[in-house]
């Protein structure tokens, strides 16, 4: 089960954002936040190396995204964000599925 973080702390200190959720995939290789500071992007992580790979933009029409889910394999991550739309990403890719 995908673990939810709702904190300012996180293992992740090495970035100037404030993480909003954070949650990790189920081999704990990635992590995926949304954050205060661009509410609008998804950030994936690698977790070994704490550093972001890339970013999800654009599904939410420039609304703010509330929460983020991996999948159970880990490929995929759905938000939901204050447009009322679930968005489902692949999350090596960075494209909507």
């Amino acid at each position: 089960m995908p673990m939810y973080v709702n904190t300012q702390k996180t293992i992740f200190d090495k970035t100037p954002l404030t993480p909003r959720t954070v949650t990790i995939s189920r081999d704990g290789m990635r992590a995926a936040s949304n954050n205060y500071n661009l509410l609008n992007r998804i950030v994936i992580w690698d977790a070994k190396s704490k550093e972001h790979t890339h970013a999800l933009e654009g599904g939410h029409g420039g609304e703010a995204v509330i929460s983020v889910c991996f999948s159970d394999d880990g490929e995929r991550v759905a938000s939901g964000g204050e447009d009322g739309r679930v968005v489902i990403w692949n999350a090596l890719s960075g494209e909507q599925v």
